[in-house]
């Protein structure tokens, strides 16, 4: 490590906090420290220092665990950025211990783009057998000061990929044991879910392994934070954590707090494409717009139909059902909207929003269409809400990708921009090839169409910072520590 930069705390005459090229967090001995020895305390060696961090502690090196604790808990409560949180707690169990107790008191901040870096550079030899290769190296992009942070280790992600975020959790799929963890990326902790194995194959879809592996799951949405005490275990609803987007068919599967499998949606909608829970019902949206809510029937119709398109559900901050329509050139089909490079970009965005009519709307072309979790609801064939054009988001701001879509009041944030819409990469095209042989279709120079739509100004703006070449794609996750509470019914942070 190179010669640090000391940040010492008032009344912490023993050890302190030292960044240096690599930063991280340091415990040292006033001494030692001044001969050069510094004793560092990273995530890579963090197994090493459990039990032993206390020599550290104390004028004469002879401070006691529950010394380092209050001690500890005390520069916890004064760290100011959630990334030197990811740094704290990646010492150790100790810290880690601390720091899930402490989350309470920081302040809530914008989404990470969480981006999966494979452990070696990425050229296409070392990425051949990716199902190999140890994505636990993660690093982060802030939007409050536009600065990269990485790598940090995340041994959870070993062999992992992303289908989704929401609530601070990631959504994480084990590529060689098939199995689905709920992970907690500031705490570490795990939540299991049913695997791979306890879907139900939808009638009509691939059966083949060839459809049958980790990109079964094209999108999961974390319905309900897994933290909160609050959630009714009585109620069905209340139970219910997870819905996945599975198949090729791109059906709803859902499963609920202790089960053991995967429950398909009756009568599901295919090629759906989004899922959002709003006041209480869960609503989806499929490639066509036509919008359905899970044990309800009043649904509303498509608005505007795209071949290539995808769209999102979001709730604004004014508390309205937002529909985003992403229009995509997927790759090869037209060079009027690639880049220089020959990559695919999204080139315009449209939003709408829901609302109820007075009198019944009867659809333009289909039926109206519901789908149930629970039981059968008759249909109806006439609509009682419409989708309304939105001109302007004002001073929110839109966050969408593989994650929960997020929608923020743009001025509460540092560096957040008004009225924009700040979208990753909603495909993974490179990755699944990777995983499952398909080498010619990889796409090695292939760039995120990821950015920040202007959406008064109907212009792009790329992430300078970034130029992501990888084949998982970037994923917003929402650290809010106002989302966690520590809860009897799910496990604590581990070693």
């Amino acid at each position: 490590m190179d010669a640090p930069t000391v940040n010492r705390l008032r009344g912490f005459d023993s050890f302190g906090i030292a960044v240096g090229s690599s930063p991280s967090f340091v415990l040292y001995r006033q001494g030692e420290f001044g001969r050069g020895r510094v004793v560092a305390v990273r995530s890579e060696v963090a197994s090493k220092y459990d039990g032993e961090v206390a020599k550290y502690v104390g004028r004469e090196g002879r401070g006691s665990v529950v010394d380092l604790e209050v001690r500890l808990a005390l520069i916890a409560e004064k760290i100011a950025h959630h990334v030197d949180v990811l740094r704290f707690a990646a010492v150790c169990r100790i810290f880690r211990s601390i720091i899930h107790d402490n989350l309470h008191l920081l302040p809530p901040k914008l989404p990470l783009r969480l981006c999966v870096l494979p452990n070696k550079p990425p050229p296409l030899p070392l990425l051949m057998h990716c199902h190999d290769n140890e994505w636990e190296n993660v690093s982060f992009f802030s939007i409050s000061d536009g600065t990269n942070y990485g790598d940090f280790l995340l041994p959870e992600m070993r062999n992992k990929y992303l289908a989704g975020s929401g609530h601070g959790w990631l959504f994480t799929v084990d590529i060689q044991g098939r199995g689905i963890q709920l992970l907690d990326p500031l705490t570490r902790a795990q939540i299991p879910l049913p695997s791979l194995d306890a879907f139900q194959h939808p009638k009509g879809g691939f059966e083949s392994h060839e459809f049958n592996d980790f990109g079964f799951i094209d999108k999961a949405i974390i319905l309900s934070n897994p933290s909160s005490k609050r959630r009714n275990l009585d109620d069905d609803d209340g139970r219910m954590l997870a819905m996945s987007i599975i198949s090729n068919l791109r059906v709803l599967s859902f499963c609920r707090v202790g089960d053991d499998e995967w429950t398909n949606v009756e009568d599901s909608l295919i090629h759906i494409q989004d899922v959002i829970r709003y006041k209480g019902q869960v609503y989806a949206i499929d490639y066509q717009g036509l919008a359905v809510v899970c044990d309800f029937a009043q649904i509303a119709n498509s608005p505007y139909y795209v071949v290539n398109s995808h769209r999102y559900l979001v709730e604004s901050t004014y508390g309205d059902l937002l529909q985003v329509v992403r229009e995509i050139n997927n790759r090869g089909d037209d060079d009027d909207y690639e880049d220089d490079e020959g990559n695919s970009t999204t080139y315009k965005f449209l939003v709408y929003k829901l609302e109820a009519v007075e009198k019944p709307v009867k659809p333009k072309e289909d039926p109206a269409y519901c789908m149930t979790v629970k039981k059968r609801v008759p249909m109806r064939h006439k609509f009682n809400f419409k989708w309304v054009k939105v001109k302007s988001l004002g001073d929110q701001a839109l966050f969408l990708g593989k994650n929960n879509s997020l929608c923020v009041r743009a001025s509460e944030y540092q560096g957040c921009k008004p009225n924009c819409i700040y979208f990753t990469e909603q495909e993974m095209y490179g990755h699944t090839s990777i995983a499952r042989g398909f080498l010619e279709d990889v796409e090695v120079d292939s760039i995120c169409d990821m950015g920040i739509y202007d959406f008064e100004e109907e212009s792009f703006q790329d992430f300078s910072e970034l130029k992501l070449r990888y084949f998982v794609p970037p994923i917003w996750i929402s650290l809010d520590p106002r989302q966690r509470s520590p809860s009897s019914l799910f496990p604590q942070p581990h070693p």
